[in-house]
């Protein structure tokens, strides 16, 4: 076992025989070394091993693609931590990089599988950037060791035992790229607790600004080749953790997602549950001014589940105007909680968006000129704020209902269900 604090490292290669064990190491890959240049300064990995353990930083200092390499049998390094980091100082430079990583070996407990990580940097960062990679299996196989600025993680039984940290530090415009991840497909990260199938993986994001799961799914799934391709990550929401789902199952639900919907002269309300405990019944609820409310319908609940469940009510005689909803939940033991308000209107709005069903995108036709629109995905998240947008691109999204929310100068508001093929 190698123990050092630093290591300059100039055209390494790893073969079969070679095993880098780092414990406390910052390994550091100079494009300069005591004012000598090394503008091809390399790691290639030849069958060889590179461990990262007990919070090791391997620090690349060449931006370029070709700085970390793989020939031969291919190569292997072993992270397996969300602090076992490469550091890659990428900066403005553009290509396909990719990191070998590999699950761990037999002797370890592990599978041995090469589970390669590509980023195709397609749009140069803005600034002195830097890349903080890792990749890891969680130690209890049921996906119990999140990274640690997760929240709002519901025990999922869709989800691969595995995540991955893409961090870009340091940009004041972050890159964008196209990611590809590969996956052990053996027992232990995708089967065991896990009920999965495999075709239907996609590429899930932790959105550290709303602080939860984003609902938009991403890439393509492969069951032959254990990958998940086509990632293709904006700038402006480049987020650092990722993990892979069922596409019918992303994680998580929020406990009680709830939204009303105009259907005609009725208003549909619909809510959801990833989590029930001990739960009896669901109030559903209507008011005119935000205050007293009016009884429309019990449902009865699950009572205790982990799965996701969908829930609705119609109410089939609304108030002229603007109408408010909400859903109160009670549990065996008489406690209760109350959904947020949602409100709709039915005052007679004539807004129209079309197509619906939709393929690739919308069109908004609103009974006013002056309005503020809102896509809403349906787990209630905002995914699109405009002003008299009369166009919105729905191509990167799921297949899935949304909501159109249009708000009138007056305050007025419509909501519009529709629906992704």
């Amino acid at each position: 076992m190698l123990r050092i604090n630093r290591l300059s490292l100039q055209n390494r290669t790893f073969n079969e025989s070679n095993t880098l064990k780092a414990n406390y190491l910052i390994l550091f890959i100079l494009l300069f070394i005591s004012g000598h240049s090394f503008a091809q300064s390399r790691v290639v990995f030849n069958g060889g091993y590179l461990v990262i353990d007990n919070g090791a930083r391997v620090v690349v200092d060449n931006g370029n693609a070709n700085a970390i390499s793989t020939t031969g049998a291919g190569g292997n390094i072993i992270s397996e931590a969300e602090n076992n980091k490469i550091i890659w100082n990428i900066g403005n430079n553009t290509g396909v990089y990719t990191i070998p990583y590999t699950t761990l070996p037999a002797v370890q407990g592990g599978n041995d599988v090469k589970i390669p990580l590509s980023m195709n940097i397609t749009s140069p960062g803005i600034g002195s950037g830097y890349f903080e990679l890792s990749s890891y299996e969680t130690s209890t196989d049921a996906n119990t060791v999140f990274p640690s600025y997760v929240t709002n993680v519901a025990t999922p039984l869709q989800v691969v035992d595995r995540f991955w940290i893409i961090d870009a530090e340091n940009y004041s415009t972050n890159p964008g790229a196209t990611l590809n991840f590969a996956y052990d497909d053996n027992a232990n990260e995708l089967a065991n607790t896990n009920v999965i199938l495999e075709a239907n993986l996609r590429a899930q994001r932790f959105n550290s600004t709303i602080n939860d799961w984003e609902q938009i799914l991403f890439g393509t799934g492969n069951a032959v080749s254990n990958t998940v391709s086509n990632v293709v990550v904006n700038p402006t929401a480049f987020f650092e953790a990722w993990t892979l789902v069922d596409l019918l199952v992303p994680l998580p639900v929020t406990d009680l997602f709830f939204t009303a919907t105009k259907v005609d002269r009725t208003a549909l309300l619909e809510w959801s549950t990833s989590t029930e405990i001990n739960t009896s019944h669901y109030d559903a609820m209507r008011s005119v001014d935000g205050y007293n409310w009016t009884f429309i319908g019990e449902i009865e609940a699950a009572g205790n589940s982990q799965m996701l469940i969908d829930y609705s009510i119609e109410d089939p005689s609304p108030i002229e105007g603007i109408n408010y909803y909400k859903i109160n939940q009670y549990d065996q033991n008489g406690d209760n909680s109350s959904s947020e308000v949602r409100s709709v209107n039915f005052g007679g709005g004539n807004s129209l968006v079309y197509p619906n069903p939709f393929t690739n995108q919308i069109f908004i036709q609103a009974a006013e000129d002056n309005y503020s629109v809102q896509l809403i995905d349906p787990i209630g998240r905002i995914l699109f704020n405009g002003v008299n947008s009369a166009q919105i691109d729905m191509s990167h999204l799921v297949s899935s209902f949304y909501l159109v929310r249009l708000t009138f100068k007056d305050g007025q508001t419509e909501v519009i269900k529709v629906v992704k093929k």
